[in-house]
């Protein structure tokens, strides 16, 4: 009998979600949620909260419009955290790109990432006309009781690439 790779990648990717769930401070189990707040992303994105793959250190970024007219997005990438504050907060980590007023819901990145590494990134809505700022978009994640989490949406760049001034790149 054929072992069934689709559930064995669905199993192993359950068991990665408890184990990103207890690196996060909550608990992933049935009945518990993940939502998305404010903007929706597309892409890159992956819905149980893994690092989303690109395919080169420029990726493009593309998020749901807003549905309002008039409406523009900030864009911003931070250099992944996995640390805590002292007050037990996740953060976000270090802001390494930031554009405002886009006037489309996708951006392409016009600077090098660096290879091999995590990042996260976010967008919100803004408004000229009612001077309106959303909240940066994030990923909510509701697990024990009375613990919730926000995390921005995490991508990786990839770990060999070729860079035009000094050739193949490989992080250490």
């Amino acid at each position: 009998m054929q072992p069934n790779l689709t559930m064995e990648k669905k199993g192993m990717r359950f068991l990665a979600t408890i184990i990103l769930s207890a690196f996060l401070g909550c608990a992933y189990m049935p009945g518990h949620s993940a939502s998305v707040v404010g903007i929706e992303p597309v892409k890159p994105f992956d819905a149980l909260g893994f690092d989303a793959e690109v395919e080169n250190l420029q990726p493009e970024f593309r998020w749901k419009a807003s549905g309002l007219e008039r409406s523009t997005y900030d864009f911003a990438i931070w250099k992944a955290n996995p640390n805590r504050d002292a007050e037990g907060k996740q953060s976000w980590g270090e802001l390494v790109y930031y554009v405002e007023d886009l006037g489309t819901p996708h951006h392409v990145v016009d600077i090098k990432l660096l290879p091999d590494t995590v990042y996260c990134w976010s967008v919100r809505e803004r408004r000229m006309k009612d001077k309106y700022l959303g909240v940066w978009s994030n990923r909510s994640l509701t697990g024990m009781p009375g613990r919730r989490t926000n995390t921005p949406f995490y991508f990786k760049t990839p770990r060999n690439v070729m860079m035009p001034d000094v050739g193949p790149v490989e992080s250490c």
